[in-house]
C-alpha cells in the first residue's frame, strides 16, 4: 500500500507536505504579488523535531517559533507582536498552525518510525499523554518547570466525552486541537494586527501528518485565508 493510500485511508483531503508549500508559495507569488524574500514565516505547530524538518520551513525565511507542545501558541500576544515587528516593510506574514499526528507503515495513528530509530514512538507526545490523562480522569499539576502539559490538559478536559466515544481518541483529541488552536491563534492575531506594518498576511492552518523516515509527510488544508492590510 502507498504512503498516499496509507494516509488518506484516515485523511482522505490530505497532501505531501511539498505540495503545500509550492502551492503557498506560487500564491504569494502570482497571486498576491508578494515575494519569497519578503515573506517571514510564523509558525504555532508542535516543537517535536519532525516537525521542525517539515519542508514549508524550507521555501520560507523563518520560522519565527509562536507554538509550543502540541502546536498551542503559547507564546501568545506578547509572541505574535514580536513576530509582526520582525517581518519585511511592504512584506508577507505567512502564519502556519495546527497540531500533528504521527501515522506508521501499517496504518496505525500515533506512531511513526523516526530516523536513528528502530522502532516506533508517539507523535504528537504531548497529545498522547493528554489522552492518557482523561482516559485517567486526572489533571496534572501547574508548575514553573512543565506548565504547557497541564494547560493542554486543561484545554482538552471539556471535549473528554468527544474524544474518548471514538474509535481512535487520539485522532479525536488532534482534531479538536486543531479548532483550539485556530481559535486562539484568530483571537491573538485580532489583538495584535494592528502591529502589523506589512502588506498582508496569509494564514494557512490544518493537520500535519508525519509519516515513518524516507516517505513523505502530509498535511490537510482546514483553513486558508488573506487579509490586505
Amino acid at each position: 500500500m502507498s504512503w498516499d493510500q496509507i494516509v488518506q485511508n484516515h485523511y482522505p483531503d490530505a497532501m505531501p507536505l511539498y505540495r503545500v508549500a509550492e502551492e503557498n508559495l506560487n500564491y504569494i507569488e502570482n497571486e498576491l504579488g508578494g515575494s519569497r524574500e519578503t515573506t517571514l514565516m510564523c509558525s504555532s505547530r508542535c516543537a517535536d523535531d519532525l516537525v521542525l524538518n517539515d519542508a514549508t520551513l524550507q521555501q520560507f525565511d523563518g520560522p519565527f517559533q509562536l507554538g509550543g507542545l502540541a502546536g498551542f501558541p503559547f507564546t501568545g500576544k506578547t509572541g505574535m507582536t514580536a513576530y509582526s515587528h520582525h517581518v519585511h516593510d511592504g512584506g508577507t506574514a505567512f502564519i502556519i498552525y495546527g497540531p500533528h499526528i504521527g501515522i506508521d507503515g501499517d496504518g496505525n495513528l500515533g506512531k511513526v518510525l523516526r530516523p536513528g530509530q528502530s522502532q516506533c514512538s508517539g507523535a504528537c507526545g504531548a497529545l498522547l499523554g493528554a489522552v492518557a490523562q482523561l482516559e485517567a480522569g486526572t489533571e496534572p499539576p501547574s508548575s514553573y518547570d512543565d506548565f504547557q502539559q497541564p494547560q493542554i490538559v486543561q484545554m482538552l478536559t471539556p471535549y473528554r466525552e468527544r474524544i474518548l466515544s471514538t474509535d481512535s481518541p487520539i485522532k479525536e483529541a488532534t482534531q479538536v486541537s486543531y479548532e483550539l488552536i485556530h481559535e486562539q491563534v484568530n483571537q491573538i492575531l485580532d489583538a495584535t494586527i494592528k502591529e502589523f506594518s506589512c502588506k498582508r498576511i496569509v494564514l494557512v492552518g490544518g493537520i500535519l501528518i508525519n509519516t515513518d523516515v524516507g516517505a513523505d509527510d502530509y498535511m490537510t488544508i482546514e483553513n486558508s485565508e488573506y487579509i490586505d492590510l
